[in-house]
């Protein structure tokens, strides 16, 4: 994975597309890159012989879900009408260490009503991974339960991200979740011990089922289970909502 000060200086460059995004939006459906014809493509990465894999997600702004289910080590299908916007997909193997890389090209990414685009990922669900995600806007949904998944960073600039982590982990996972403006709804197991601790300049935090100490959130089975689903929630998002259970909303 990369340094953290690498994450900041990209998740810096996303946010201020963000606002470029959201300031066009508010100005005419006629600014942003001119549309085509809506096209479907697919991608598949084959199963190797890897014992771990990094994924990197970067996508300036659209429409993500990620998903298991991958009998490969990733199926993917992409939506979009404006040529060159191709996603672009890579996979380095070095070793026991794979990286995998699905990244939107380059260049001016602004929305506009005509605009269509988006990422239907789904992941293998036994090979041991850990996940980097950076979002400009839009929003994103990451069905994560049943992933063989240990580290998740997520930087989202502008728009909301529902997050699936309500599986049976036998090992512990360690999210990190970074907002600009919007809102994270995160669903997480009863069985499995979950400590969230929500910082900075946020809004309105719902948190059902959950105990509150300071600034950190935990469930009933925090110190008492096997693993530990830990969350740093941080930013200046306008909502967050811990959830037991319920599954992906968005």
């Amino acid at each position: 994975m990369r340094y953290p000060c690498q994450r900041w200086i990209r998740f810096a460059g996303f946010a201020c597309c963000a606002v470029l995004i959201l300031a066009a939006a508010g100005c005419s459906v006629s600014n942003g890159p001119p549309t085509g014809e809506t096209r479907t493509t697919s991608k598949t990465v084959p199963l190797g012989q890897q014992k771990s894999v990094d994924i990197e997600i970067k996508m300036g702004a659209g429409e993500l879900r990620v998903a298991n289910g991958s009998s490969d080590l990733m199926n993917a299908d992409f939506t979009y009408n404006v040529e060159s916007w191709k996603p672009e997909v890579h996979y380095d193997a070095t070793g026991d260490q794979g990286t995998l890389t699905i990244e939107q090209p380059s260049g001016p990414h602004g929305i506009h009503g005509r605009t269509r685009y988006e990422w239907d990922v789904r992941l293998n669900n036994h090979v041991p991974m850990e996940m980097d995600v950076n979002m400009g806007a839009g929003k994103a949904n990451l069905n994560l339960a049943g992933l063989n998944l240990s580290n998740l960073s997520l930087n989202v600039g502008a728009g909301e991200a529902d997050i699936d982590l309500d599986s049976a982990w036998q090992h512990d996972v360690n999210a990190r979740i970074h907002g600009g403006v919007g809102k994270v709804t995160l669903h997480l197991p009863s069985d499995v011990g979950v400590r969230a601790t929500v910082q900075g300049g946020l809004g309105a935090i719902h948190a059902k089922g959950f105990s509150k100490s300071g600034d950190s959130y935990t469930n009933s089975a925090y110190g008492k289970s096997k693993a530990t689903v830990n969350i740093q929630v941080e930013g200046g998002l306008g909502e967050v909502n811990l959830m037991i259970g319920g599954g992906a909303t968005i």
